[in-house]
């Protein structure tokens, strides 16, 4: 999920756990109507002040709103790890490798400012453009 539909998505939780409409929501926030209805639609996205603003206002880590609930980025370590074991060596290595990666990048994220959340989301997104590595069922 993109920035955009994060922000209208943790905008509509809001809404809907306070229930409240978009007018109230805004007038709650100090931000225009126009400009919360933009951001639900995902037609724009605030800037960095703004998005400063609603992380103050809900107590959330700006993390929250540029890459999505907590809940949706829950996932079992021991699993994985369990599911990586079963795979073939080669594949095993990259994998591991792989979450070992994804760790380090979680760790950063959960302390970054907001401009080094975007940094690390545009290195990723540069990672996972990358050709995928293939691997021969036979070892080397």
């Amino acid at each position: 999920m993109e920035f955009s539909q994060n922000l209208g998505h943790f905008l509509r939780n809001q809404m809907r756990q306070q229930g409240l409409t978009i007018s109230e929501l805004a007038e709650n926030t100090t931000i225009s109507r126009s400009a919360m209805q933009s951001y639900l639609s995902g037609d724009s996205n605030p800037r960095l002040d703004t998005i400063e603003l609603l992380c103050q206002i809900w107590n959330v880590n700006p993390n929250v709103l540029l890459c999505g609930e907590p809940d949706q980025t829950k996932f079992s370590h021991d699993a994985l790890i369990q599911q990586c074991l079963q795979l073939p060596p080669p594949i095993q290595t990259y994998v591991m490798e792989l979450l070992q990666n994804i760790e380090h990048l979680v760790s950063l994220l959960a302390a970054a400012n907001p401009s080094d959340t975007m940094q690390y989301i545009t290195q990723v997104q540069e990672l996972t453009n990358q050709e995928p590595q293939t691997f021969s069922s036979r070892s080397t």
